[in-house]
This record gives structure tokens, C-alpha cells and sequence, in this order.
């Protein structure tokens, strides 16, 4: 609902996740699509250099980490380890 009232989709925490990381770790596909559409960012890092990408990957959500890369993810974005 925020969304559909412009809500910004890319507002991070503190640690500079955004409700897409949350998504991505949740294996939440729909949330994915609607924060996509809606806007988000599909590379922001985090303060580790996590992207949703990542996030997905680690948690081996494939579906997400699809979704994520059909959407033009860098897969070839590093975290700050390399």
C-alpha cells in the first residue's frame, strides 16, 4: 500500500539494507517483483557490499537470484571481501 502512495522503495536501514535485501532473504518472489516495479534499486549495497543478489545467492534462494539477475543485477558485483 505505502508503494502505491509513492512510498521511496530504497529508503535503507542503518546498515544500509533496503526491504529489498529483506525480500531476497526472505525468498519472497512477489515482494521482489513489486519492490522491482516499484523502483528499488537492484544493486544497492549494503555496509558489507551486499546486494540483493548476494543476499539471495547465499541463502541459495535460486528463484529469487534469477528474478534478480533477469532484472540486470551485476553478478559481478563483489561484497567488501572480494
Amino acid at each position: 500500500m505505502l508503494l502505491e502512495k509513492s512510498a521511496d522503495a530504497n529508503i535503507p536501514s542503518d546498515n544500509q539494507w533496503t526491504a529489498l535485501h529483506s525480500a531476497s532473504l526472505k525468498d519472497d518472489q512477489k515482494i521482489v517483483l513489486m519492490l522491482l516495479d516499484h523502483g528499488a534499486k537492484i544493486d544497492y549495497p549494503t555496509n558489507y557490499g551486499w546486494t540483493p543478489l548476494l543476499t539471495a545467492s547465499l541463502e541459495g534462494y535460486h528463484d529469487v537470484a534469477k528474478l534478480v539477475l533477469e532484472s540486470e543485477a551485476n553478478a559481478n558485483y563483489a561484497d567488501v571481501d572480494g
